[in-house]
């Protein structure tokens, strides 16, 4: 009988721990300051929403932005959304100082190989209990960096947005 109450005492202990986990945290940023060179190639020129996911479980931050739709005037268009941006990068770092704002590096670095680096930091400022004016309640900075063939140059596109709610 203790072992069937021991037993059933852990089972509650399991479950109730299992569902306090976060698997994954969101957030929409609803003002973007986009590279313009980023828009320009990835067709987000008039973009106006974006979403920041954090997969804790696969651990890597997804950055989806939101392509408008749009018709030339005098034409016409079918209807159809056209797909989001996607950007899905592993998280390198996670940390939280000590006013609780959490910080989150997701990247990839293929620079030495001829390719790019690309970067996405959200930081978290919703959960901090520091009296420090915020410009907002998460940022996310999206930069890509390569070295130019022809000139040698390290190139970088760095692109802003921000929330005004927290990873939730």
């Amino acid at each position: 009988m203790k072992t069937l109450i021991t037993m059933l005492a852990l089972c509650v202990s399991i479950a109730s721990f299992a569902t306090s986990i976060v698997i994954e945290e969101n957030a929409i940023l609803v003002e973007l300051d986009l590279d313009e060179n980023f828009a320009k190639n990835r067709g987000l020129e008039n973009a106006t929403i974006a979403m920041v996911t954090v997969d804790y479980k696969n651990y890597e931050v997804t950055l989806t932005i939101e392509k408008p739709f749009s018709c030339p005037d005098g034409e016409f268009c079918a209807m159809v959304m056209p797909e989001p941006e996607v950007i899905t990068l592993p998280i390198i770092s996670r940390s939280i100082d000590g006013c609780n704002f959490i910080d989150i590096v997701a990247e990839i670095d293929d620079i030495k190989s001829d390719g790019i680096k690309e970067t996405i930091e959200v930081t978290d400022y919703s959960r901090g209990y520091c009296e420090i004016p915020v410009y907002s309640m998460i940022t996310v900075v999206h930069t890509e960096a390569w070295i130019d063939r022809s000139t040698s140059e390290y190139v970088q596109n760095i692109s802003r947005m921000y929330g005004d709610e927290g990873l939730e």
